[in-house]
């Protein structure tokens, strides 16, 4: 194989080349073929396109709406809220594992000062905690076997 091959990797001793139409400087890829990956925000507007359409006031609507577990009146917030819920609960979530992470690390060396780490550790537990429970009220339920018994009669 050449070293113009497409389908072979680019890679110079233990360090990788840097791809020859980058526009970032000092960016490195080890393939040619991964060297035009999607942006960011292309990513995170999938699931969060009806939050990313919102106006800055709008958004503080779907943040209200959905830590206060209230309905609001409009569709496009109540939807954005329905977005919003997987995606705070994932961040938040990360946050008390790597608090976790510092806990146990303080913890093995005997700081003194793990004491602060716990503390943190249970406050975002306690907040991934009620993300969840936001989550869960804003998303819509299905319609159980007694309620469509009921529906019918």
């Amino acid at each position: 194989m050449r070293a113009t091959d497409p389908h072979r990797p680019t890679v110079i001793g233990a360090r990788a080349a840097r791809h020859p139409t980058s526009r970032v400087p000092n960016r490195l890829v080890l393939d040619d073929r991964t060297a035009v990956a999607p942006s960011f925000d292309t990513l995170a507007s999938v699931g969060l396109s009806t939050y990313r359409g919102c106006t800055h006031a709008q958004k503080r609507l779907v943040l209200h709406a959905y830590w206060s577990r209230r309905a609001n009146e409009s569709e496009q917030i109540t939807r954005a809220a329905r977005e919003y819920g997987p995606y705070a609960l994932v961040m938040i979530g990360i946050i008390t594992v790597e608090l976790a992470i510092v806990s146990i690390a303080l913890a093995t060396d005997g700081d003194r000062w793990v004491w602060i780490a716990v503390m943190a550790t249970a406050f975002s537990a306690l907040a991934t905690w009620w993300t969840e429970v936001c989550r869960r009220a804003t998303t819509p339920r299905l319609p159980t076997v007694a309620h469509a018994v009921a529906a019918s009669e």
